[in-house]
């Protein structure tokens, strides 16, 4: 026959689970299973101070179980907690309530959030060779980015913030496009070196070097195309692409 005691120490018992289970904290942000977030990453739960909580335990992990690359935070003030994470991870994260001395409430139900990825810088330009005073035009195929930076050496403007900017190039010569891709979640830079070839307009010429002027069945003749130098190509009908050739 049970006591009036411990009849009380089951109802103070009973009582201290419902109330423990009543401050367990409610997760509101960032959403379920949400993807492509971004830094700096807002946890949000509901605020259980009225209910007797003191402070909270937020815990971040790599994996559901917690135990890999687990972050244990606590938070005295408002039910909230900004984070900057890494790109294209995905996190677990919950959160309980701490009711003083050794006393926490349960963890709330466990949530997932994946990363958005860093972005990756990538471009093409059309065309790549073009005679002075030509227009470039350029287009970012940069995955995920936001914001970009290029860089056109030999080239007005010689900087731009558009994602597909128009470039013209005056001066004769080979140069550089450097793009950078930037989001909320870092920057990646691509450069392709001598990307740009800016010729004269020119009339193309040919000269004959013929050694001896006499010349027999099988000599050959040395054929140069003009004009030479950085910035042109050369194609022969035999295929050949050096300023130069040999023929018989």
């Amino acid at each position: 026959m049970q006591t009036n005691l411990s009849k009380s120490l089951i109802v103070v018992a009973l009582l201290s689970t419902l109330v423990a289970k009543s401050q367990v904290p409610t997760l509101y942000t960032p959403a379920d299973n949400a993807t492509n977030v971004l830094n700096n990453v807002s946890f949000s739960w509901s605020d259980e101070f009225a209910s007797g909580a003191l402070s909270y335990e937020l815990q971040r992990a790599t994996n559901s179980s917690f135990t890999s690359g687990l972050v244990t935070t606590n938070i005295s003030g408002t039910p909230n907690l900004l984070a900057t994470l890494t790109a294209g991870v995905t996190y677990y994260w919950r959160v309980r309530s701490f009711l003083g001395g050794s006393s926490y409430s349960s963890y709330s139900t466990i949530r997932s959030f994946t990363m958005a990825p860093s972005p990756v810088a990538s471009f093409t330009a059309t065309p790549t060779t073009v005679c002075a005073g030509s227009q470039v035009s350029f287009n970012s195929s940069a995955s995920t980015a936001t914001n970009y930076s290029w860089s056109f050496p030999g080239g007005t403007p010689s900087s731009s913030t558009a994602a597909n900017p128009t470039v013209t190039y005056n001066s004769i010569g080979v140069y550089n496009v450097t793009l950078t891709a930037i989001t909320a979640m870092g920057s990646d830079v691509m450069t392709k070196t001598n990307y740009i070839s800016v010729v004269t307009n020119f009339t193309p010429t040919l000269s004959v070097t013929q050694g001896n002027p006499i010349k027999c069945p099988g000599d050959s003749v040395e054929l140069t195309a003009g004009p030479s130098g950085a910035g042109y190509t050369y194609l022969w009908s035999n295929s050949s692409t050096t300023p130069s050739i040999k023929t018989t």
